[in-house]
């Protein structure tokens, strides 16, 4: 059943694998074990994809359910004799540069309770990893069969490394179109819309390097490649420690929000409640407008 949740989620085998550390052989032989006992296949396989039938859609829920009552079971067993925790799944930019710097005001407040963090990229069908109470995840619209708090809305603004602006002076942001830009695969088109924003067009395509996920644009802002679309509140303790600065203050708003996940399985465990104020009291006290 983990076998099947997991590469359900990925919809591959080798992730799926990588994530249970076990073979890719090992996971297939176990979903294939599975499909037998129930006489039906839950994942059709071609060379290049796999995908959920619909047998596997509909069991798939029932799945997910039972396993977090399963894990939610053990752990209030386990809480009489354990120190009580909290695994929270997260993408790397969202861990490593809000969420990491404030955890020691939960450890303060809350000693007896730790917090596991998961690096996490959401997938498509936005469910939970399994093992993981709630997640920080953003998102286009609120997730089924998840209870959402709302955290963030998406607010983009142009950053870059100091020596980077002292090397590339920026005087309008018409000049950011000659300069190198970090790109994000799949969202290119956020440049183009922070200008169009501001009434202008490039004439010609925007150059510089593209990397697949935020936490590597970050980086490659941080280390001086260029001018980086990022979210205004991942980046404030970057810009307050003068790692970053903004080189234009417009703002991009988007459709999509950063929402705090919980499973309902674990909705009412203390140490998920606890949590949960606790992120959404220093959320409000983190929402200052950046300068």
């Amino acid at each position: 059943l983990i076998a099947f949740e997991a590469t359900a989620r990925h919809l591959s085998f080798s992730r799926a694998a990588r994530e249970l550390i076990l073979t890719q052989g090992a996971v297939s032989k176990r979903v294939h074990r599975l499909e037998s006992v129930l006489g039906t296949t839950l994942l059709a396989r071609s060379r290049h994809k796999v995908v959920l039938t619909e047998c596997g859609k509909r069991y798939l829920v029932n799945v997910r359910r039972l396993l977090g009552e399963i894990q939610a079971a053990t752990q209030s067993l386990q809480a009489h004799n354990t120190r009580p925790a909290v695994t929270l799944a997260a993408a790397p930019e969202i861990a490593s540069y809000w969420l990491m710097p404030r955890l020691g005001a939960f450890h303060a407040r809350h000693p007896e309770i730790a917090v596991n963090l998961v690096s996490w990229t959401r997938a498509e069908d936005a469910s939970l990893p399994a093992g993981s109470e709630c997640a920080i995840q953003c998102v286009d619209q609120p997730s089924a069969g998840l209870a959402d708090d709302m955290l963030f809305a998406e607010e983009l603004v142009p950053v870059a490394a100091p020596r980077f602006l002292a090397d590339n002076p920026v005087a309008a942001p018409t000049a950011l179109m000659n300069l190198p830009l970090i790109l994000q695969i799949g969202r290119h088109h956020l440049w183009l819309d922070w200008f169009a924003q501001l009434g202008l067009r490039p004439e010609r395509p925007l150059e510089g390097n593209s990397h697949n996920c935020l936490s590597l644009v970050l980086e490659a802002a941080l280390n001086g490649h260029g001018v980086a679309l990022a979210p205004a509140f991942i980046v404030r303790d970057l810009l307050d420690d003068d790692r970053l600065r903004i080189v234009f203050n417009a703002r991009l708003a988007t459709d999509r929000i950063y929402v705090l996940s919980v499973d309902p399985a674990f909705a009412r465990q203390n140490a998920v409640r606890r949590f949960q104020k606790w992120l959404a009291e220093t959320v409000n006290t983190t929402s200052r407008p950046i300068d």
